[in-house]
């Protein structure tokens, strides 16, 4: 359900001169993307106080584009436009129109539109319909004139936006040429973007057989551990690991020591202590699963060896222990952050009644409070059954009385199929929300759930940069398509190397290095370093005619 609340537009900038935008070749794609959620919250458009309630027709049109029905919303903001009931809600219904062509891929209509938006309010300027007009360009090939509208996005923006707009302009600067580096100089006044712009691009992903990175090789004689199942169950899931640890390491993939420990807790154990007793290894990589880590990471950290868990579990992270793998509280807080950008003030959750769900459940509902959010019903279903009539019809009274705008529902792709469907059917206008578990897209191909969002820690289409060098590098190596446990074992392993390239040599010297680490590229980008656990900008999906599509943090 889309919220009763105005688009929140900011409060009007007057309209700088915009220099002609000029052509420029062939460029990569990127999905659409709205600099910032605060837009669509919480402000007045256009000096006027936000009214209590939509007009019906916008409503109609919020929700068509929620559940990707393009064409549908813009019929019905067009209706609206025709005869507008409340003038408030003009900006927004032509600035989503334009958003509605660009998802279409209606590009020059699109910016047709958003000229239209201008030449309606020609002293006006708002940051979020500048950079959809860069989006707009960019899939025109047109990336020197993208970065033209973002600049005018930037000038307006505030500080929060502009952290967005700024991976916006990394991401495309990195691809420019001479000519059009050169070009976009003469274009653009603002320092801060014109010192990015004369920056060199950003080193790509280094290719099987070449030294890991600049500046220089690691230390001679220093060891790498890997705990990974190499038989047993889990054996495809540990050799795709070891795949992204070699590809990070390049040509200095022989200072890895890997050791299988077949998923078992008392293999590992012994695997680990025997790393521990050898000097030249100074850290370890893995395990994979949440049983075998509780068991290494407690002797790992007894031993003071450095450890990059690849596992979800949580907790157990310490001065040597460092969380390499994305977390459950991670997915629930970028679930979180998306709900409220949609302006989902009340959310609820149907989940397994098993710890999984338990778990996500409190997690869930932590991380949407603490942003001001409110989870307004949670209820279970067996997850052995799958049958979750009951709750669904208690769902949809409470969606009734105006309580509910969207469902979490933490469980695998299967039974979100299931439990989704039924959902749409009683509810057809629900928001649905998911994990990474959702993670299936032969799955979802079959599911009639457009419009439902899931979050992921790595996603092979992705526009994203580092993302499109890493699967490039692992298919050139491996003649495959690199997934989750791949990406995430690369990340763990690219900050080992970044460490050692710093000039570690023992175990106390990687773990203090490891703290704090920063600005090192990761398989999806940026990777850091806080409070014991890596953090990467996840990856949130949205399904749309059963295809999985990325969606930009803040698009709504």
């Amino acid at each position: 359900m889309s919220d009763a609340r105005p688009a929140s537009f900011p409060q009007p900038v007057p309209r700088a001169p915009v220099p002609p935008r000029c052509a420029a070749p062939r460029s990569p794609r990127w999905p659409a993307w709205l600099v910032l959620a605060a837009l669509f919250t919480g402000c007045s458009p256009l000096n006027q106080p936000a009214p209590a309630t939509a007009p019906a027709v916008f409503t109609r049109a919020e929700n068509a584009l929620q559940r990707g029905e393009y064409e549908r919303a813009i019929d019905a903001y067009r209706s609206f436009l025709r005869q507008p009931t409340d003038e408030a809600y003009v900006p927004r219904a032509w600035y989503k129109v334009a958003l509605c062509q660009y998802r279409l891929k209606d590009y020059r209509t699109a910016l047709q539109t958003l000229d239209e938006l201008a030449a309606g309010y020609p002293a006006k300027t708002w940051p979020q319909a500048e950079a959809l007009r860069g989006d707009v360009h960019l899939e025109l090939d047109n990336r020197v004139s993208a970065l033209q509208a973002w600049a005018e996005a930037w000038r307006v923006a505030g500080e929060p936006e502009r952290a967005a707009l700024r991976r916006r302009f990394d991401r495309t600067i990195e691809t420019l040429g001479e000519t059009e580096r050169a070009r976009a100089l003469e274009l653009i006044a603002e320092p801060a973007i014109r010192d990015w712009i004369e920056r060199p691009p950003v080193p790509p992903v280094p290719a099987a057989g070449t030294p890991a990175a600049a500046p220089g090789r690691a230390p001679a004689g220093v060891r790498i551990g890997c705990l990974l199942p190499l038989s047993g169950r889990y054996k495809e899931f540990g050799e795709r690991s070891l795949q992204g640890i070699r590809l990070a390491f390049g040509s200095e993939r022989d200072r890895l020591v890997v050791k299988d420990t077949s998923s078992d807790p008392e293999a590992a154990g012994a695997a680990v202590a025997e790393l521990a007793g050898r000097t030249d290894v100074v850290a370890v990589i893995g395990p994979l699963r949440g049983e075998v880590a509780a068991t290494v990471a407690a002797l790992a950290e007894s031993a003071r060896l450095p450890l990059l868990l690849l596992a979800q579990r949580e907790g157990l992270t310490g001065r040597y222990v460092l969380q390499a793998a994305m977390t459950r509280t991670q997915q629930a807080e970028a679930l979180a952050r998306q709900a409220l950008r949609q302006s989902w003030r009340h959310v609820a959750v149907l989940a397994p009644d098993d710890r999984y769900g338990r778990e996500f459940t409190a997690k869930f509902r932590s991380a949407l409070e603490h942003g001001g959010g409110r989870v307004t019903w949670a209820d279970t279903y067996d997850p052995r059954q799958r049958d979750a009539s009951a709750p669904i019809a208690r769902a949809r009274e409470r969606h009734a009385q105006g309580t509910i705008e969207a469902v979490f529902v933490p469980d695998s792709a299967a039974a979100a199929t299931a439990i989704g469907t039924a959902l749409r059917s009683a509810i057809p206008e629900i928001a649905l929300l998911g994990t990474h578990e959702w993670y299936d897209p032969e799955e979802l191909a079959r599911a009639q759930l457009n419009g439902a969002l899931l979050v992921t820690g790595f996603f092979p289409d992705s526009s994203r940069p580092a993302a499109r060098l890493f699967v490039e590098a692992f298919r050139k190596q491996h003649q495959a398509v690199p997934d989750i446990f791949a990406a995430q074992a690369y990340d763990a392993a690219a900050l080992l190397r970044e460490v050692l390239q710093r000039g570690a040599t023992s175990r106390e010297a990687v773990a203090d290095t490891l703290r704090g680490l920063e600005h090192v590229t990761g398989a999806s980008g940026e990777l850091r370093v806080r409070d014991g656990n890596a953090t990467r900008a996840l990856y949130l999906l949205r399904l749309n005619a059963g295809k999985l599509e990325e969606v930009e943090a803040g698009e709504p």
